[in-house]
C-alpha cells in the first residue's frame, strides 16, 4: 500500500512499533460492559448497571471510563478482548451471538475477570456462556424494600454495613449455588459469590445494582479524574471492587521460558559415530599398511612425513563433513505451547513461543488462517514499517516483514474449539488415586504430574489407554518434576520449564483446585511460518483435575499431596505461634522450644471418613534436641511419640482411633513440638531450662492417611 499517508503511533516508551493492542488512554486497567438498551438511548448516567460499574472503578481510584460493546461491536474473537482486564455482563445480547460467546469463554479461561449480574442476565444465557461450568439453580425473584447485606467468610464478616430502606423495591434473585465461594448474603441467600473457570474468575451478584450503591455526599471532594454519576459503592461493594478491578493475569508460562528448549531443538546435527569411526579407522589403517610396506623396503623413516599427512587428511575430512552438515540445516519452526483447559467446555487457550530458523533472509510473510496472533522479534528491523493486515475475523498476514538469517523468536497466542474437552477425572481407592486422562488432539502424553493445594507434586503412572494411577510413594521430592532416575535430554528440558512454572511466584506451587500437567505433541494453530522444511516442538497441558466421590464402605489410601495443612491454635487455645507460615507454605528457622499445631484437611470427596492410620513424615535439621508428636483425644492434648536427637527424615505412625477422629469438616489436628533436651518426666521444656541459640528447621512435612468412607 501507499506509505505516504501512514502515521506511526509511538508507544508511551517511544517505540515505533507495538506488540499487542494500542490503548488510546493511559488506563491501569480497562473494564468492558455488555448490556441491553436501545441503540438510540445513550442516557448512561441514568443506567444503574453502568453507574455501578463506574462506582466500582472509582472505588479502586481508577478513571470512570468504561469500554462499552454496542450491538455492532460485540467481540468476535479472543484477540478482540486482549485489551480488556475485566468484563461486565448486564444483558442477554450475547446469547444470540455464538462467536461472542466463544470469545468471552476463551478470554475468561485465559485469566479474565467476568462480572455477571444475575438480576439482568437470564440463566439460559449463563448456561450458554459457561456451559457445564454453570451448576447453580435459580429459585425465584423477589423485590426488597429493606436490604441488609451480611458477610459470609472470615474476611467479609467484619465489613461494616447498615440495613437500608428503599422506596422503590430492589430486585433480588434467590439462587441455590453449587461449587462456588460466597462472599455476601441477604436473609441467608447468596448476594455475591465467586466461581473459578479455568484461570479466570466469575463474580455473580444477585442483588440489583441499586442495592450495591448509595448517593454520593455532595460535600465530598472528588477530583475531575474521578467524576461520575453521583453514586458510590457501599462497603461490601468496595470489598468486591478490590477483588474484581485487577489487571488481567498474564500467561502462567512466560514466552521466554520456552527459548532454551526450542533453540536446543533447532541445533544442527553432528557427525555420526559411524562416520567418525570410519575416518579414524582409515587413518589407523593407512599408518599400519604404510608401516608394513616401508619396513619391507627398509624406509621406515618416511613415516615422519606420511603420518602427519594422513592426520591432516583425516582432520580435513572431519571438518568438511561437519561444515556440510551445518550448511544442510533445514529451515525449522519449533514451537512451545502452554494449553489451558477450562472445565466443562471444549475450549482451550494456548500461549507460547515459536522459534523460526532460516539460513538466509526470509521475505515470505507470516500469516494465519484460523485466528490467533504471532509477534515476531523485530530487533534489527529498524527503518521499515511492518503491518499486520487482517482480511477477515480469523485471517491476517504480515506485510513488508523480512526476517534476517538465524533464529528468530515469535510469541504467539491462539484459542481452539476441540471436538471433545480435555479432561482428567480420578477417584481415591485402596491403592491411592486412579483415573482417566483425555488429551484430545494432543498426542503422545508423557511426564505428567498433579499439582495440589498441599504445595506438593504427585507423579502419575500413565498408561497408553489414558488411565493413570498414583500412590503415596509417587510424591516428588522438592525440586523434582519428572519421575525418572536418569533423565533424557528432552526430560531435562521439560523439567526446566516445570521449574520456571512452579517457582515464578512465591505461592505458585499451591494449586487450588488440583491440576494435572502433562506433556504432549503440539497442536497445529493454523499459522503459516514461511517455508519450513522441519517442524518440532512440545506442548504442556494444564487440565483441572475432577475428583469424583468415593462410594461408602470403600477402603482408601490418600497420598500426602491431597492432604493440605495449616498452622493454628492447639486444643483449648486461641492465639498461636508456629514455625510454619500459612501465607507461603514455608517453614522458618527457629531456636529453642516451639509448638506447631497443624490442621490436616481430608479430601472433600471422601467425607465422611473414618481414619484407620496416618503416617507423618518430616525432615528436620539442627543440633541435639527432642521432638514430640501430639494429638487430641476427647478435647485433651495427648502425647503420641517422642524422639531424641532427630536428624534427617523421620516417620511417625498413628493408629489410635480416639486421636484420628476428625472434626465435622474432615480436619485432623496434630502437634509437632520441638525443643531442647530436658527432663522427660516433666515434658520438653521444664521451667528454668535456658533457651539454646542453635537453630533448627523443618525442611518439609507431609501426612499420608488410610481410612474407610462412611455413609
Amino acid at each position: 500500500g501507499d506509505e505516504s499517508n501512514t502515521i506511526v503511533v509511538r508507544a508511551p516508551s517511544g517505540e515505533m512499533f507495538h506488540v499487542g493492542g494500542v490503548r488510546t488512554t493511559p488506563l491501569p486497567t480497562v473494564t468492558g460492559l455488555i448490556e441491553d438498551y436501545p441503540p438510540d438511548d445513550r442516557a448512561l448516567w441514568l443506567n444503574d448497571a453502568h453507574a455501578a460499574v463506574v462506582a466500582m472503578r472509582v472505588a479502586m481510584n481508577q478513571k470512570k471510563f468504561v469500554s462499552e460493546f454496542h450491538d455492532e461491536f460485540l467481540p468476535q474473537t479472543l484477540e478482540a478482548l486482549d485489551g480488556v482486564d475485566q468484563l461486565v455482563l448486564a444483558g442477554n445480547r450475547v446469547a444470540h451471538d455464538a462467536a461472542a460467546l466463544v470469545a468471552i469463554r476463551q478470554w475468561l479461561a485465559g485469566g479474565g475477570r467476568l462480572w455477571i449480574m444475575l438480576d439482568r442476565v437470564a440463566p439460559e444465557t449463563v448456561a450458554l456462556l459457561l456451559e457445564d461450568a454453570w451448576t447453580c439453580q435459580i429459585v425465584d425473584r423477589v423485590s426488597l424494600t429493606t436490604v441488609a447485606i451480611e458477610g459470609v467468610t472470615r474476611e467479609t464478616r467484619h465489613v461494616p454495613v447498615e440495613p437500608r430502606d428503599f422506596e422503590e423495591p430492589v430486585e433480588f434473585v434467590r439462587v441455590l449455588p453449587s461449587g462456588v465461594s460466597q462472599s455476601f448474603q441477604i436473609n441467608g441467600w447468596p448476594a455475591a459469590f465467586w466461581q473459578r473457570v479455568g484461570d479466570g474468575h466469575v463474580l455473580f451478584t444477585t442483588l440489583a445494582a441499586r442495592g450495591w450503591t448509595r448517593p454520593r455526599d455532595p460535600n465530598s471532594h472528588v477530583s475531575d479524574e474521578l467524576l461520575f454519576s453521583g453514586v458510590v459503592g457501599v462497603e461490601p461493594f468496595q470489598y468486591l471492587a478490590a477483588e474484581f478491578v485487577r489487571p488481567r493475569e498474564t500467561a502462567a508460562v512466560a514466552p521466554e521460558v520456552w527459548r532454551p528448549m526450542l533453540e536446543d531443538q533447532i541445533g544442527y546435527q553432528i557427525l555420526s559415530r559411524r562416520t567418525v569411526f570410519g575416518v579414524l579407522g582409515g587413518f589407523c589403517g593407512v599408518l599400519f599398511a604404510a608401516g608394513i610396506v616401508l619396513a619391507r623396503c627398509r624406509r621406515l623413516e618416511w613415516l615422519r612425513w606420511i603420518a602427519p599427512g594422513a592426520a591432516l587428511t583425516a582432520a580435513a575430512a572431519l571438518l568438511l563433513g561437519a561444515h556440510r552438515l551445518k550448511q544442510e540445516v533445514p529451515a525449522t519452526v519449533s514451537v512451545g505451547q502452554f494449553a489451558q483447559a477450562a472445565p466443562g467446555t471444549s475450549d482451550v487457550v494456548v500461549t507460547g513461543l515459536a522459534a523460526l530458523y532460516h539460513q538466509q533472509q526470509g521475505g515470505e510473510p507470516l500469516a494465519a488462517t484460523s485466528g490467533g496472533v504471532v509477534w515476531p522479534d523485530m530487533q534489527g528491523l529498524s527503518g521499515t514499517t511492518r503491518r499486520m493486515v487482517w482480511t477477515d475475523l480469523d485471517r491476517w498476514h504480515w506485510q513488508n516483514l523480512k526476517l534476517p538469517p538465524g533464529v528468530r523468536a515469535a510469541p504467539m497466542q491462539f484459542a481452539a474449539r476441540l471436538n471433545r474437552p480435555l479432561e482428567a477425572r480420578a477417584r481415591f481407592g485402596p491403592e491411592g488415586l486412579t483415573g482417566r486422562l483425555e488429551t484430545g488432539p494432543f498426542a503422545q502424553p508423557a511426564d505428567a504430574l498433579i499439582a495440589t493445594p498441599a504445595r506438593m507434586r504427585l507423579a502419575i503412572r500413565l498408561k497408553a489407554d489414558g488411565t493413570f494411577s498414583a500412590g503415596p510413594s509417587d510424591v516428588l521430592a522438592p525440586g523434582d518434576f519428572v519421575a525418572s532416575g536418569l533423565l533424557s535430554d528432552e526430560q531435562r528440558r521439560r523439567q526446566s520449564v516445570y521449574r520456571r512454572l512452579f517457582t515464578a511466584h512465591e505461592d505458585a506451587d499451591a494449586v487450588d483446585p488440583p491440576k494435572l500437567f502433562v506433556w504432549a505433541e503440539p497442536l497445529d494453530p493454523g499459522f503459516e511460518f514461511s517455508a519450513a522444511d522441519r517442524r518440532a516442538g512440545s506442548a504442556l497441558l494444564s487440565i483441572p483435575l475432577a475428583i469424583e466421590p468415593t462410594p461408602p464402605g470403600t477402603r482408601v489410601r490418600i497420598p500426602p499431596a491431597f492432604i493440605p495443612y495449616r498452622a493454628g491454635p492447639g486444643p483449648g487455645e486461641e492465639a498461636f505461634a508456629s514455625a510454619y507460615s500459612n501465607r507461603n507454605g514455608r517453614w522458618s528457622d527457629k531456636s529453642g522450644y516451639a509448638e506447631n499445631w497443624l490442621r490436616f484437611q481430608m479430601p472433600e470427596s471422601l467425607l465422611p471418613l473414618e481414619l484407620k492410620r496416618v503416617r507423618l513424615t518430616l525432615n528436620i535439621g539442627g543440633p541435639a534436641r527432642r521432638i514430640e508428636i501430639a494429638g487430641v483425644a476427647n478435647g485433651e492434648r495427648v502425647s503420641l511419640e517422642s524422639r531424641l536427637d532427630p536428624v534427617g527424615t523421620l516417620h511417625f505412625d498413628v493408629d489410635r482411633p480416639d486421636v484420628l477422629a476428625t472434626d465435622a469438616s474432615g480436619g485432623l489436628l496434630l502437634g509437632v513440638l520441638v525443643g531442647p533436651v530436658g527432663d522427660t518426666s516433666t515434658g520438653l521444656t521444664p521451667e528454668g531450662t535456658p533457651e539454646i541459640r542453635d537453630r533448627w528447621k523443618i525442611e518439609y512435612l507431609r501426612l499420608e492417611a488410610e481410612g474407610e468412607t462412611q455413609p
